[in-house]
């Protein structure tokens, strides 16, 4: 049973990203651009899918909490660093992340990395390859974060990617 509900977490959460990854840029980005998000999360996931996120977010679905994130930051003011990474060329074909970048691992990147594996719920790797090993994040959190709220990350965060710059 347990492998069964790794299986649907796992799914979910590439079906999820899988989607994100893909969103077109839309103007005016506040709620509503991370509620665009959230409906394409949405219209990519099975009823199984749906149904099961729906059941870790207490009834609620990716449309509802895209941003969910922005509005809780003045009970948990640690997460602004999150959704962004700061750049010292910000049009370079190079991303840096060191701590300059992304200090304590605070940052977009890293945050993407740490939620993704904790909503994921596989941490039973006993080796770990040295490509797992990049994709691991260096983020430190101040707090341990729920399954649900990693998942509401994930999808503010992945909005943020996806947000115009001028």
């Amino acid at each position: 049973m347990i492998s069964k509900t790794l299986s649907v977490r796992k799914m979910l959460c590439r079906s999820i990203l899988m989607m994100l990854a893909m969103v077109v840029v839309v103007e005016g980005w506040d709620i509503d651009g991370h509620e665009a998000v959230g409906m394409v999360a949405m219209s990519a996931l099975d009823s199984r899918a749906s149904n099961q996120l729906k059941r870790l977010l207490q009834g609620k679905d990716a449309v509802e909490d895209a941003g969910w994130a922005h509005k809780a930051e003045s009970s948990i003011p640690w997460s602004t660093r999150l959704h962004f990474l700061s750049q010292p060329e910000p049009f370079s074909n190079t991303l840096v992340v060191n701590e300059i970048t992304c200090p304590q691992g605070q940052c977009l990147l890293e945050a993407l990395k740490l939620f993704y594996d904790q909503a994921k719920g596989d941490t039973s790797k006993v080796e770990i390859s040295q490509k797992d090993r990049l994709m691991m994040s260096s983020a430190r959190l101040p707090v341990q974060v729920t399954d649900a709220d990693a998942v509401r990350f994930l999808i503010n965060l992945i909005g943020d990617m996806h947000q115009p710059l001028p």
